[in-house]
């Protein structure tokens, strides 16, 4: 079952989005190396739904799809991952009604991820997502392998 379907429809408002990411593996001299995985609070992040539009613009009309946003603030981060100055790994997340312009759910982390979630097949609210790091899909042609990050997460009410 794919919660989001249900979340939408009913406009449910907050939601708590709890999410782990993990970084893919890096190669050392004595082989794979896997680097710490960042993760949100303990408390999870809270996203707001927000309702669709429509915008004209050079004569066509498109419409944007419903979405849910959430941004953490670096005061709300007990035991969150965080960068050497302090800001949170983190910061934005939304997750993106299915449109004409995606035919699936998206969820957007940071501008610097966006993968599909697929929700465990027991009906639980767990998802698994993989995507290619922003920069990764930049660098063309590459020294090393790149490999896709791994994000687990649930979603609350």
């Amino acid at each position: 079952m794919n919660w989001l379907n249900e979340y939408f429809l009913q406009k449910t408002s907050p939601l708590t989005f709890y999410l782990w990411a993990y970084p893919p593996l890096s190669f050392g001299p004595e082989g794979p190396l896997a680097p710490a995985s960042w993760r949100l609070s303990h408390a999870g992040l809270s996203l707001t739904y927000v309702a669709g539009g429509k915008v004209e613009a050079g004569g066509r009309e498109y419409t944007f799809p419903a979405r849910y946003e959430g941004t953490q603030q670096p005061c709300s981060l007990s035991g969150a991952s965080t960068d050497e100055t302090g800001r949170p790994l983190i910061r934005q997340v939304s997750i993106i009604a299915p449109s004409s312009f995606n035919p699936d759910f998206t969820v957007r982390i940071d501008d610097a991820f966006t993968f599909s979630p697929v929700f465990a097949p027991d009906g639980g609210p767990g998802f698994v997502g993989t995507c290619m790091a922003k920069e990764d899909q930049e660098r063309v042609g590459g020294s090393g392998m790149t490999l896709p990050w791994l994000f687990q997460g649930y979603l609350s009410i």
